[in-house]
């Protein structure tokens, strides 16, 4: 296997929220229009493929990117900044083209690190993958397996390595949870939507461990 800390992540999530009930992603966000502030031609072939739009007066900015130069947006997201000087982020809110719903945040400190992902994985806009980090390192994640606001798998981080997992359900019974191979299978398995998107996030912390 590549990555050790890549795998680690597998072996999985968070133990320290709370959740009493689900949690709704704000999307209050994407119902706002705002003038554009530029394009970008990004491949130069003369088309744009980056739009960017100014909104709350410039506190907040829309991205939108054609990432296959195909002319159609694939990819919508907006920057929260703590001021108009756009200099320190405050959060991301992406939302998918297709649906329109709002499937990820990213929070950030006062000092400019992640701190924070929240997902959203079945187009509900309720959160089901909670990940906190400190200094872009990787602390714990929680995921909630049936949608009911409670915590079913835990994980628990020590700057990015591994440190333990829980299981607070019993539907999973039957596997090893020290195996990380094994529970990379279940999950995968069982719930691979949940499974893809969390893996796609973890990337950004294992990527110098690979």
């Amino acid at each position: 296997m590549k990555t050790a800390g890549w795998v680690l992540f597998f072996s999985i999530v968070l133990a320290q929220s709370g959740w009493a009930e689900p949690v709704r992603l704000d999307a209050t966000i994407t119902g706002e229009t705002g003038p554009l502030a530029g394009t970008v031609d990004l491949n130069k072939d003369g088309n744009p493929d980056r739009w960017r739009y100014s909104l709350r007066d410039g506190s907040v900015l829309k991205i939108e990117r054609d990432i296959d130069y195909d002319g159609v947006v694939d990819t919508r997201r907006w920057t929260f900044f703590r001021d108009k000087s756009q200099e320190h982020i405050e959060k991301i809110v992406y939302a998918d083209v297709a649906t329109g719903k709002v499937g990820r945040v990213d929070s950030y400190d006062k000092l400019g690190f992640l701190a924070r992902i929240q997902l959203a994985t079945n187009d509900d806009e309720l959160v089901d993958v909670d990940i906190l980090c400190h200094g872009n390192q990787l602390d714990s994640a929680e995921v909630d397996f049936n949608g009911d606001g409670v915590s079913d798998f835990n994980l628990t981080f020590d700057n990015s390595n591994f440190v333990k997992a829980e299981l607070k359900t019993s539907d999973a019974a039957g596997f090893d949870l020290e195996d990380i191979e094994a529970v990379k299978q279940w999950w995968s398995t069982h719930y691979p939507r949940q499974f893809a998107a969390a893996a796609k996030v973890a990337k950004r912390f294992f990527k110098d461990k690979e």
